[in-house]
């Protein structure tokens, strides 16, 4: 398999910078924080979201690798639901001090385009400010969504870095459903 070139964009969101646009409300969703650790929950999310998008670093975790990384203490799993069905979710990770980063984030594929990624993430920054931290990181890349970048542009968050990697990936995308 030959490499592809891959783009990471690198974002943030310092104390005092506003986020932009403002949240509209959508009828029957539900946005709460998983107070109770639940591996299965977040495995369904990385593989039914990620699959569209190659996210295949975690694809072969074992059941206590899921357990050990949603364990972590400096680790929130908030998840979404419309109508009671799930349909997105993030990771708030502190990874150094006064930093919080959106460490997963993304909404189940019969869900997208209907606004809810520009409500998610703007519960997500607000979540974050809640916490006190002076920055929010995130990182995307050009195998994401096409509107992701520009979501998180949107919301006033900015690029601190950008590189190129080379990556060896499957030949098709790793989709949660076979086939």
């Amino acid at each position: 398999m030959e490499p592809k070139s891959i783009i990471i964009s690198y974002l943030e969101l310092k104390y005092g910078q506003n986020v932009q646009g403002t949240s509209t409300d959508i009828k029957g969703l539900r946005i709460e924080q998983l107070s109770i650790p639940c591996p299965a929950f977040n495995y369904f999310m990385y593989r039914a979201i990620g699959g569209e998008w190659f996210w295949v670093d975690k694809l072969n975790w074992s059941e206590k690798d899921w357990q050990t990384y949603v364990q972590q203490d400096n680790l929130q799993t908030w998840g979404a639901w419309l109508h009671g069905a799930p349909c997105g979710y993030f990771e708030l990770e502190q990874r150094e001090a006064e930093t919080i980063e959106i460490a997963y984030f993304g909404i189940l594929k019969q869900f997208l385009g209907c606004g809810l990624g520009k409500k998610l993430l703007l519960e997500a920054l607000a979540i974050a400010g809640r916490e006190g931290e002076q920055r929010v990181t995130v990182n995307t890349c050009s195998l994401d969504h096409p509107a992701a970048l520009a979501n998180y542009l949107n919301r006033g968050m900015t690029i601190y870095h950008e590189e190129t990697i080379e990556k060896i990936l499957p030949n098709i995308s790793p989709t949660f459903w076979p086939g």
